[in-house]
């Protein structure tokens, strides 16, 4: 999908800008459905939340992130999903390491608290760079960054020269995010420039193989006008080539876009 039509549609689906404070909200009406035992209304909140994600045009900090990741975790361990609520934990203790879960919140005998206490010791992801956008300055979990985890989700930003927040989203595991990359020119023609240079280099070692046989062949064989014909045709196409891998090597050290 064109970057135009990736970023577009999430845009599309918003009716207007949200602030940073739309994560914080979120996990506040978590709270109110976990503590007053509505199991549809905390799902309800968080897929809520993951539909207004897209459209939060404000830079997010740590806390913000941690409070997302909180929603999830209160949603994934009241559907039974615990592997969820585990990465969902860690994360969110990751990001916010200072962040002290209340007690009237998650009693200290819930099994909740067990697995937030379990968290604090989960494997820090490694980390993966990024490729610097056309302009601005990347986020993820809040803080301006040039790595990312490499296999574990995370919630990425993309902020423009002009400081517009212009894309936010949770990204997979494993997955990179979408935002706006220079255009690698330099890198394109250098490799035509190597894939028509190895073409080129076949063409004369088939020449030099028909010229070997051409002077080795026993008077018996005739003119062998066959062969040196095809000789010709290959020293010939396999000059045209290099000239043409040359040409794209230049270029790409002209254009100077690696």
């Amino acid at each position: 999908m064109p970057l135009i039509s990736a970023l577009g549609l999430a845009a599309l689906a918003c009716e207007g800008s949200l602030p940073a404070s739309t994560l914080d909200a979120a996990f506040g009406e978590a709270v109110d459905a976990w503590t007053g035992f509505d199991l549809p209304g905390l799902q309800q909140a968080a897929g809520d939340l993951d539909a207004e994600l897209p459209c939060v045009r404000e830079v997010l900090g740590p806390s913000h992130v941690a409070s997302y990741w909180r929603v999830q975790a209160l949603a994934g361990f009241a559907r039974g999903d615990l592997e969820g609520t585990e990465l969902a934990l860690a994360r969110a203790r990751q990001v916010q390491p200072s962040y002290v879960l209340p007690t009237s919140l998650v009693p200290t005998e819930h099994p909740l608290r067990l697995m937030w206490d379990s968290a604090a010791t989960a494997p820090v992801p490694a980390p993966r760079r990024l490729e610097p956008p056309v302009d601005g300055w990347l986020h993820v979990d809040g803080r301006r960054a040039s790595e990312a985890p490499d296999q574990a989700p995370y919630l990425f930003q993309w902020q423009d020269g002009g400081g517009v927040v212009g894309s936010t989203a949770r990204v997979p595991a494993g997955q990179t995010p979408v935002y706006p990359l220079p255009e690698h020119h330099s890198r394109t023609l250098a490799l035509a420039g190597a894939v028509t240079a190895a073409v080129a280099g076949g063409a004369f070692g088939g020449a030099a193989a028909l010229r070997d046989h051409y002077r080795t062949a026993p008077a018996t064989a005739g003119p062998l006008t066959g062969v040196r014909d095809a000789n010709r045709v290959l020293v010939g196409g396999g000059a045209a080539l290099g000239a043409l891998a040359a040409g794209f090597g230049i270029g790409a050290l002209v254009v100077g876009e690696w």
